[in-house]
């Protein structure tokens, strides 16, 4: 409750390997999918099972609010998770996560989109937004939610008691009042899952099984061209004109300098282990 334990984000999308993900190894969330990109108890349950098996490794147990949903099972084998479902109808004022979470990230994720039509815009580009940009958009966002104010939420929920930094609820109410409320709150009514009979879960298998035989298409991204997955040599060229930007412009803070050298050793260490791989591969064919 004291928002510390911050999770990385579930994604359901439509495609199981959409196009934009070609090259990428690794991902900042969590992601699953189905033709309806829609929870569902058999996601439900493979990411709890998954949760139980990390939380085991790491010898934790924890208590997981959850909503009355037809996607949400009462999962009685968990060994480390105890699930504790909301009543009925009393989401909206017992539920933490609608006590503010959830609209503090989209604010911060539709802030991010703004900001980039405007940077399309301005470089004459079409403005599109891959499954993959949204993904990277929603981690920032998320990672932007501070665990004052999500120990806020719990706090408004009756949950618990607890002592807030006022002067950081402030800064996050300041972003969400300067984004339209109609724009903040456009998919509120949009339907994230359903009760599913044993015939639709049949047909969901079909209908997902269809999807990979053909050819891999990416149902969300049907007008996306792929984009070619930078080089080492050209992340060290975009790293460089960060700092000339950074270094030109702004004064800076210790942590942001820290941040840039991360970063420059991250991208040296893969180029060593890159050339390592090469040098096997090449020892190998001889």
């Amino acid at each position: 409750m004291t928002g510390n334990d911050k999770r990385k984000l579930l994604v359901i999308g439509k495609s199981k390997s959409p196009r934009c993900f070609k090259g990428v190894s690794s991902l900042p969330v969590f992601y699953e999918n189905n033709t309806k990109a829609w929870m569902t108890s058999a996601i439900f349950e493979k990411t709890l099972n998954y949760w139980d098996d990390e939380l085991r490794r790491k010898k934790k147990k924890i208590l997981l609010l959850v909503d009355n949903c037809p996607a949400h099972p009462s999962l009685q084998h968990l060994k480390f998770i105890k699930l504790v479902f909301l009543p009925a109808n009393t989401t909206a004022v017992l539920q933490p996560m609608d006590q503010g979470v959830i609209r503090n990230i989209k604010a911060h994720y539709r802030n991010q989109l703004v900001l980039k039509m405007i940077e399309d815009i301005e470089n004459q580009i079409e403005s599109k937004v891959t499954v993959l940009d949204a993904i990277i958009m929603l981690d920032k966002a998320w990672r932007n939610v501070t665990s004052t104010g999500i120990a806020n939420c719990f706090r408004h929920a009756g949950f618990c008691d607890v002592t807030t930094d006022t002067t950081q609820l402030q800064a996050d109410s300041g972003l969400i009042n300067n984004i339209d409320e109609d724009y903040l709150q456009i998919d509120d009514d949009l339907i994230t899952s359903e009760i599913q009979t044993d015939e639709d879960i049949v047909d969901n298998v079909i209908a997902n099984q269809q999807v990979e035989l053909d050819n891999d298409t990416d149902i969300e991204e049907l007008d996306d061209e792929f984009e070619t997955v930078p080089s080492i040599s050209e992340a060290r060229a975009a790293l460089r004109t960060l700092e000339r930007f950074y270094y030109t412009k702004y004064e800076g803070t210790d942590a942001e300098r820290k941040a840039l050298s991360f970063l420059e050793t991250s991208i040296n260490s893969n180029t060593k282990q890159s050339s390592i791989k090469d040098y096997f591969k090449k020892l190998n064919k001889n």
